[in-house]
């Protein structure tokens, strides 16, 4: 697996309009990789994640990309990105599973999470379930805390753990709209392989447009820093 930090140049263009429009973000991600055999699921051949981080500290808007293969970012249109400077790469691109292999059960590790917090319910007219948005801070919380059983972690309690709720919209069109929740704190690893495939997979639904990255970082980092660049992954 492999971690790729994109800073982006919010004068350009193409960069605004893929703040806006989450469909297109995907579009100028997945140009990073090859063309699959299934174009529909090429995202899922890849596994392919991403999260979109706008670090207020610094000023900077960032991207996030997680994938099995490594990506070729190349291909992103001219001047997507800020110029590269004598402090860090951009883009930047590191393995994951060295990293991955140094987390245990019992590690407690700060994290950062933009999830698409839903629930089923029964849906008469189409036969079947379809998903709402949970609304409240608490209901999300504790969506976050059943995910995280089967991640193979858990939270110290609601007090660690900051929720701030948010929209990702396609653009012009009033039929993709995502409640997006971004969550912030402290997690503890019971099951270090459970944790490195929830990392691998990703949690919850609307992976495709910037849902379900986890990333981690060493306890001591500050919050509005962001995660740590991807060679600084525990």
């Amino acid at each position: 697996m492999f971690l790729s930090r994109l800073i982006l140049d919010p004068r350009q263009g193409a960069v605004r309009r893929d703040l806006g429009d989450c469909r297109q973000m995907h579009r100028t991600v997945m140009s990073g990789f090859p063309q699959a055999e299934d174009p529909a699921r090429a995202r899922v051949s890849f596994q392919v994640l991403y999260r979109l981080d706008v670090l207020a500290s610094a000023g900077e808007t960032h991207v996030l990309v997680q994938s099995k293969i490594s990506p070729d970012w190349s291909t992103l249109p001219e001047g997507y990105l800020l110029g590269p400077d004598a402090d860090r790469e951009n883009p930047a691109c590191r393995p994951l599973e060295p990293l991955w292999g140094r987390i245990r059960a019992g590690s407690v590790l700060r994290f950062r999470l933009r999830a698409n917090p839903t629930r089923k319910i029964e849906d008469r007219g189409r036969g079947c379930g379809r998903r709402v948005q949970l609304l409240r801070e608490e209901e999300q919380y504790e969506w976050l805390a059943r995910k995280a059983e089967p991640g193979g972690f858990e939270m110290p309690g609601p007090g660690a753990v900051r929720v701030v709720s948010d929209r990702t919209t396609g653009g012009r069109s009033a039929e993709l709209v995502f409640g997006s929740v971004l969550f912030e704190g402290h997690l503890r690893v019971l099951d270090a392989d459970k944790f490195r495939e929830a990392l691998r997979c990703g949690i919850g639904p609307g992976k495709a447009f910037g849902h379900g990255l986890l990333s981690v970082s060493p306890v001591g980092a500050s919050a509005d820093e962001g995660p740590p660049p991807p060679a600084e992954v525990p």
